[in-house]
């Protein structure tokens, strides 16, 4: 993962294994050890890493299970659908043919990019 790809708001895992925030991007002056919604930057990003898509993750984000089809009511598209794509771990939306979907904040980017609407638990 690199800081390129992260959007303020995505859910990253910090090396200790707790969730957080990206609050702001950008070079962190100070050192210690971050806290939950604290700076991500480039020079620090191997502290983190992405977290998998999994079921839990979409069913937190409100995503409804249809036999292996989640979907969310998007508003104005009406509804956003991702599923499960072989090899496990990786996640399609069939709406738009996009393949690949690996980590939340890849799903978070994308849903963003469709809906200008946030993706948050």
């Amino acid at each position: 993962m690199e800081a390129k790809e992260l959007r303020l708001g995505n859910y990253i895992r910090y090396r200790d294994e707790r969730n957080v925030v990206v609050q702001s991007l950008g070079y962190r002056f100070h050192t210690g050890r971050p806290h939950d919604l604290q700076i991500v930057g480039s020079e620090d990003i191997d502290e983190y890493e992405p977290i998998p898509i999994t079921e839990l993750w979409l069913k937190e984000f409100g995503f409804k299970d249809d036999r292996g089809k989640f979907t969310l009511d998007a508003g104005e598209i009406n509804f956003f659908t991702i599923k499960q794509t072989l090899p496990k771990g990786s996640w399609m939306i069939p709406e738009y043919n996009v393949f690949g979907l690996m980590y939340v904040h890849q799903l978070q980017n994308l849903f963003y990019s469709l809906t200008g609407k946030e993706l948050t638990k």
